[in-house]
């Protein structure tokens, strides 16, 4: 079950902080695909859609998801410091 586990909220949260599928792909060392399944498993978990996704890119749903998630720490999710010191 992806609920809770670090390996599917580790891209939801880099995604949501870098704004991108790409670029937290890189920062994870995934592919897009891996990134994308995971976030959708998520979703699925949550009965939840978490991202707005249009042709030109995604948007987290809740706007307070934009920055740094003061729930990482609690969920334990080892994600790079660098996916949130980056504005790139």
């Amino acid at each position: 079950m992806a609920r809770g586990n670090p390996e599917y909220l580790k891209p939801f949260l880099v995604v949501v902080r870098l704004g991108g599928v790409h670029k937290a792909a890189q920062m994870l060392n995934l592919t897009q695909p891996a990134v994308t399944v995971r976030i959708k498993s998520l979703e699925t978990s949550l009965s939840a859609i978490l991202f707005d996704r249009t042709s030109t890119g995604i948007s987290a749903v809740v706007p307070a998801l934009s920055g740094p998630s003061q729930h990482c720490q609690a969920l334990q999710c080892n994600i790079p410091k660098a996916a949130f010191l980056s504005n790139e």
